[in-house]
């Protein structure tokens, strides 16, 4: 890749353009508002010769992959998308933090010195993990009270990536003490335990299917195991292998108080979960249409072949708030919902019929 020295009587001309922010010899770098300009013009299709050509068109006579400009300008645009915050401005601080708040940070207790300055205390991150991704990092540093700019957007962008592939991170060591081996020795779900390790056995993976759309901390929690015992990245391994598990005929190997207490906890979450999805059909049952309704109330209807079903057809419909007047009349209807259906089908060949006439070119539409 070759580059371009500017001589010193194009420096002296370029160097009056408003949208050049700095040029020397072997250098060119356009201001904020100009690479927004291009990456909104190329954003459809980012290349080195979309970008030299809508140069071209602004005057800006710069080959494509004859000049580091266009490349730098390639790579920012596909690595970070539109360009955004220069140098140390105002608007900035978000994304270059400040070490003189460092200071500050470090008198909330939440964050503490680390080798390469500071960083997030161990306790903070399990909290913002503990609600992640349903809260943003940005949005639970807000809570605890501190400014997102004094922790920087480095910061916070290491520790999304941390959470969004922790496979791929640095797995965290981890040392068990010879109380957590006596704790955790005789868990009816643990397979095996030692300063080093902790394995959970497969009836862990076949009792906790039914509540894998949880977050692995409340998983674990029910199951009366600590989360801050696994690294992150363990946690999210287990989560993967639970929402892939293939059922097995792992079971405890003792039905002890433990197991019950367990038994229990997996069954009320599995309630509140039952009750909050039917709440949500009762706000979402007035604005579905006919078709989607009927198939709602074949799908209760189907419930009564269901032995281990809970709750009778009476109850799912006062939660829901559907009278049994009208799910009887939709279920015997056989023409309830047909009107909605027979009118998207007329919609759809009117739009098809409008397409074939727009699509013609045998004469001029429109005005």
């Amino acid at each position: 890749m070759g580059k371009i020295r500017f001589t010193d009587e194009q420096i002296a001309v370029l160097s009056k353009d408003p949208n050049i922010r700095d040029i020397r010899p072997d250098r060119l770098r356009f201001t904020l508002d100009f690479r927004q300009e291009i990456y909104d013009a190329v954003k459809d299709d980012i290349r080195c010769a979309a970008i030299s050509d809508y140069l071209g068109k602004r005057g800006y006579t710069i080959p494509a992959k004859d000049h580091t400009v266009i490349v730098a300008l390639l790579h920012s645009f596909l690595d970070h998308g539109r360009p955004k915050n220069q140098n140390r401005s105002a608007t900035s601080k978000l994304y270059h933090h400040d070490k003189a708040d460092d200071d500050i940070l470090l008198e909330t207790c939440l964050f503490e010195k680390k080798r390469n300055g500071i960083g997030f205390t161990d306790a903070f991150i399990e909290e913002l993990y503990s609600a992640y991704p349903e809260q943003s990092i940005e949005e639970g540093i807000r809570k605890a009270g501190i400014d997102p700019e004094m922790v920087g957007y480095q910061r916070m962008s290491a520790l999304k990536r941390r959470f969004d592939d922790s496979a791929g991170m640095r797995i965290r060591s981890v040392s068990y003490s010879s109380e957590d081996i006596r704790k955790y020795s005789c868990h009816p779900y643990v397979q095996k335990i030692t300063d080093r390790q902790l394995r959970l056995k497969e009836c862990f993976y076949n009792d906790a299917m039914p509540i894998s759309f949880m977050h692995i901390n409340d998983i674990l929690t029910a199951f009366e195991l600590e989360p801050s015992m696994f690294s992150i990245s363990a946690r999210d391994r287990i989560l993967y292998k639970l929402r892939s598990w293939k059922r097995t005929e792992g079971r405890p190997e003792l039905i002890s108080d433990q197991v019950l207490r367990i038994q229990k906890n997996i069954l009320q979450i599995l309630s509140a979960h039952t009750e909050q999805v039917l709440s949500d059909l009762k706000e979402a049952i007035p604005s579905l249409p006919k078709p989607v309704k009927k198939r709602l109330f074949q799908d209760i209807c189907d419930l009564q072949d269901n032995a281990g079903r809970t709750g009778t057809t009476r109850s799912i419909l006062e939660k829901i708030g559907v009278s049994k007047s009208c799910y009887y009349h939709a279920l015997k209807d056989e023409k309830y919902g047909n009107s909605c259906i027979e009118q998207d089908k007329k919609d759809e060949e009117r739009r098809q019929l409008i397409q074939q006439v727009l699509d013609y070119k045998g004469f001029r539409k429109g005005y």
